[in-house]
């Protein structure tokens, strides 16, 4: 899969749009980030291909371009441009238009407008928001085995997920709830995409630094998909 998740937010900007680019939409899982090639004024990304997206090919050639790039952390706008070739996604061109150099590197926060005719004008921001989330040993070491960058399902009898709003509610949990049921507790940290995180209600369940989220077990792959970074390991309890 692709490692980079700012190159897979462009793909899916560009492929969401008229009839063709929703079908190679289809393709992005089985994407490779195989090459990145800096020019100086931008990069060609090249991918190579798993087996499985022959499933996926398209009859006809496509090309595709009219996704704006903006960010904070550098004086650049560029486009991107999606090209294919047998009817798989061959290679993405981002390119600068204002003179700027481009960095060689993947941007960390951007802006990124669809802006091609008659497309859907959809505006994507990965601006992100901490959140925390007390865990046990076993949960500890299943986030470990994804390379700390999701949490693991939740058990049948755990139908909702709980991140918390705050450092100090989340050692709370730890403390009094982890140690003495696990005899450990830690307490971890992670970036989740702020427009994604809106879909959730902020729940109190107490006093003031009681705010969580309520996410369903169902919804928690589609929740780790919108972490940014990786979870942290910022604080440990252990029984004395």
């Amino acid at each position: 899969m692709i490692k980079s998740r700012y190159i897979t937010d462009i793909l899916e900007l560009l492929l969401d749009g008229d009839k063709d680019g929703l079908l190679a939409k289809q393709q992005i899982p089985f994407l490779y980030d195989s090459n990145y090639d800096y020019t100086g004024q931008g990069v060609f990304v090249r991918f190579e291909h798993d087996i499985k997206i022959e499933e996926y090919r398209l009859e006809n050639e496509f090309y595709l371009c009219g996704v704006k790039i903006q960010t904070e952390e550098y004086t650049i706008e560029a486009d991107a441009i999606l090209f294919s070739k047998d009817g798989l996604i061959d290679y993405l061109e981002i390119w600068c238009y204002n003179g700027e150099d481009y960095p060689k590197k993947d941007l960390m926060k951007y802006t990124l407008t669809q802006n091609w005719m008659n497309s859907p004008t959809k505006i994507f921001s990965n601006e992100t928001t901490l959140l925390y989330r007390p865990v046990n040993q076993a949960e500890l070491d299943l986030i470990k085995q994804s390379n700390w960058t999701k949490f693991p399902p939740r058990l049948p009898e755990q139908p909702i997920f709980y991140p918390v709003l705050n450092e100090a509610y989340a050692i709370q949990i730890a403390k009094e709830w982890n140690v003495p049921a696990y005899g450990v507790g830690y307490v971890t940290r992670f970036a989740v995409r702020t427009n994604y995180m809106k879909k959730y209600k902020v729940e109190n369940v107490g006093g003031e630094i009681h705010n969580e989220l309520w996410v369903p077990a169902e919804e928690l792959e589609e929740f780790n998909s919108n972490i940014v970074g990786l979870i942290e390991v910022i604080n440990e309890f252990r029984s004395k």
